[in-house]
C-alpha cells in the first residue's frame, strides 16, 4: 500500500518553492492548512467545514476551475501570512503526529 508520502526532510524544500498552498478538500481539520500556514505560504483552501476554523486566515473557493484561479491570486495578494503562521503555532505537532501515527498503524493492521 503507498500512502502518498515523501520524505519529510524534504517537505520545507516543496514549501519554500511555492507562492501558494491549496487544499481542495472539505474537512475542517485539514494539517496541509497547518503545514501551509507554518511555512508562511498564503492558503487556498475549498470552501466548508474549514471556513469557521480558518476564517480570516484562508482564503476560501468552490472546486469550479475559475474559483480556484481567483481565489490564489487573492490569496497572494491579500493574505496576512503572519496572522496564519501564528494560528498554526497554537497547534501541538507531535500529538498531530501521534495521531496520525496511530491511525495509519490501525489501517496496516487491519489489511494484514
Amino acid at each position: 500500500m503507498y500512502l502518498g508520502t515523501v520524505p519529510h526532510d524534504d517537505v520545507p524544500g516543496y514549501l519554500h518553492a511555492a507562492d501558494v498552498g491549496i487544499s481542495l478538500v472539505d474537512d475542517a481539520h485539514t494539517l496541509k492548512v497547518l503545514e501551509y500556514g507554518s511555512a508562511g505560504l498564503p492558503v487556498v483552501q475549498l470552501r466548508g467545514h474549514a471556513e469557521g476554523r480558518f476564517s480570516g486566515l484562508a482564503t476560501f473557493c468552490s472546486l469550479d476551475p475559475a474559483a480556484i484561479a481567483e481565489a490564489i491570486q487573492t490569496a497572494i495578494e491579500t493574505t496576512d501570512t503572519a496572522a496564519m503562521r501564528a494560528a498554526s503555532k497554537r497547534y501541538d505537532w507531535a500529538s498531530i503526529g501521534q495521531v496520525y501515527e496511530s491511525a495509519l498503524r490501525t489501517i496496516v493492521t487491519d489489511q494484514q
